[in-house]
């Protein structure tokens, strides 16, 4: 192959991972906007709930998407930055 041939190559190889990784950021967008959305209506429905248990499972629902959203929030900023 010749040098420009091989650039060519070279240059939609880099641009092949380029549109895949702006897809995965674009994806990971949405899920985090999915669970900041869930998370919202979790917390209006723990102000609602008058059961002990009802109020439990809820804080528990919370936690865990909020652990969720800081990974992927951690992730994202990662994706940026390469």
């Amino acid at each position: 192959m010749k040098t420009g041939k091989l650039l060519t190559a070279i240059r939609e190889f880099f641009d092949e991972n380029k549109k895949k990784q702006r897809k995965k950021k674009e994806h990971l967008k949405e899920v985090l906007a999915r669970l900041k959305r869930k998370q919202k209506k979790l917390e209006q429905k723990l102000d609602k709930a008058n059961n002990s248990k009802v109020r439990k499972r809820f804080r528990k629902d919370i936690a865990i998407i909020r652990a969720q959203r800081k990974k992927g929030i951690k992730f994202l900023k990662s994706l940026k930055n390469t």
